[in-house]
């Protein structure tokens, strides 16, 4: 929760909008969303790659569908992958859409016998696909609206220096405050994720 005393100095600020610690300005991770959209990329340059050339293989396959079930456009989506030489092992949801399918497939098994402790629910759940076995796991930053099929190895964050790292440029790790008897330090991260094989990407809608 943010609270504010004023917000007369906050102008135009709109839904999507960041907000950062100064003096922090705003060139985020560009993270799964512009890797591998769920609109299929437009001439509009990415990292200097104009990727309407070969979307598939240069910024991954997609399916808009909401009337289909999450273990069949995710299926629909491997075939994709494969259909492009690619490979895939892991299928990203939303933990409340991970839940939904967990008591769909619950809803599908006949228990006989009376008596002992019932257990409900699964620890994992793995769907034979033609990209490979897609293990499904619960990512609460996956929006609720989104199924991300990928290839583990297949995406990395690179960094200039540590992920991580105090500034240092000058020589000095930490600086004395010229109107109090404290230190500062300035800490920084410089990274961006990125795919080296789009291919092995995909996203459906829910």
């Amino acid at each position: 929760m943010l609270t504010v005393t004023s917000a007369a100095a906050i102008t135009s600020f709109a839904n999507s909008d960041f907000l950062f610690a100064a003096p922090e300005i705003g060139n985020n991770l560009q993270g799964f969303e512009l890797s591998t959209p769920l609109a299929t990329p437009t001439s509009t340059l990415f990292r200097g790659v104009d990727r309407t050339a070969a979307p598939a293989l240069l910024a991954g396959s997609r399916i808009s569908d909401t009337n289909t079930m999450i273990e069949e456009n995710a299926g629909k989506i491997a075939v994709k992958i494969r259909q492009n030489g690619g490979r895939a092992d892991t299928l990203a949801l939303n933990p409340q859409r991970y839940w939904e399918m967990c008591r769909r497939i619950g809803a599908r098994i006949m228990y006989e016998g009376g008596g002992g402790e019932a257990a409900y629910g699964f620890e994992g759940i793995r769907i034979t696909s033609p990209a490979g076995v897609l293990k499904v796991i619960s990512d609460p930053d996956c929006p609720v609206s989104r199924g991300r099929v990928f290839l583990n190895t297949s995406h990395k964050i690179r960094t200039l220096g540590d992920f991580v790292h105090i500034g240092n440029e000058d020589g000095n790790y930490e600086l004395r405050l010229a109107t109090d008897d404290a230190l500062e330090s300035r800490v920084r991260s410089l990274a961006n994720y990125y795919q080296p094989e789009p291919r092995n990407h995909g996203v459906f809608s829910i």
